[in-house]
């Protein structure tokens, strides 16, 4: 397959180790690139808490109404806005996924994982066929791992998660595009929505993950890209960022030509 072909040579050109998974949702046709490989998660885990937490609603253990209150123990580091934010504010458990999922709150996160506990969390990732997939711990810095994936199972996750009408609700509107965008699919046409969850890791194992569903006039795809043992210093240059763009855009301007030779 000349995409295939295409994203090997971008992986082959990058001076760290790549991952791919690509599944056509129409056909089912996959692209899988070392993606088999054990990965840290990052914040991607909170994909599988989001899972988690709504297959609890369905059996009725909670609702997304009830009320959580941000206690002082919850705080931690890292992204979001909770941390800037007094304690002892409720919130209701859709607002606090929403928060994990927009803005990849850390707090939140780790507020809704207490709420739902870890087991279950691992419970469900071996429920929906993950066995390569375990969330060690909850954000805590002092922690070496945080959810230890594959791109193909993370791939998988969201080919479950697309037939979950909440979960792709609350994450409609996630502000953190990171690889999955190419800038040439901003405002492009042929795109109806992307959904999507990355993660990110600056330390001596640096990290850059990126998953999602993007939604076109052609069908949708799932596409996962994780990087890691790369050679520049700052996980977050564009050298490394730019790596996950141009597979990006490969992928979508294969869709983008299917639609072109209807």
């Amino acid at each position: 397959m000349l995409v295939q072909s295409k994203i090997e040579e971008i992986c082959n050109s990058f001076d760290g180790k790549v991952a791919v998974f690509y599944r056509d949702l129409k056909s089912g046709t996959e692209i899988n690139i070392n993606s088999d490989e054990p990965w840290e998660g990052a914040s991607c885990l909170k994909v599988f808490v989001l899972l988690e937490l709504l297959n609890q609603v369905k059996s009725n253990t909670l609702k997304l109404s009830d009320k959580i209150k941000y206690e002082r123990s919850d705080y931690t580091e890292g992204s979001g806005i909770m941390r800037y934010l007094d304690t002892g504010t409720e919130f209701s458990i859709k607002d606090l996924a929403t928060l994990m999922m927009i803005i990849s709150d850390n707090i939140a996160t780790n507020i809704l994982m207490d709420k739902i506990g870890i087991p279950n969390i691992n419970n469900h990732i071996k429920e929906i066929g993950l066995s390569k997939t375990i969330v060690h711990n909850k954000f805590d810095w002092s922690k070496k791992e945080f959810c230890t994936f594959t791109a193909r199972e993370y791939g998988h996750a969201f080919v479950h998660l697309a037939k979950i009408k909440e979960a792709k609700d609350i994450m409609r509107h996630n502000k953190y595009k990171e690889m999955i965008e190419s800038p040439t699919m901003k405002a492009n046409e042929h795109i109806k929505s992307i959904i999507s969850k990355s993660g990110k890791i600056q330390r001596a194992n640096s990290v850059r993950v990126d998953g999602g569903i993007v939604s076109t006039k052609n069908g949708d795809y799932v596409l996962v890209i994780l990087l890691k043992d790369f050679s520049e210093a700052d996980c977050k240059s564009d050298s490394v960022y730019e790596v996950g763009l141009k597979i990006s855009e490969v992928v979508f301007n294969h869709h983008i030509d299917k639609i072109r030779f209807l």
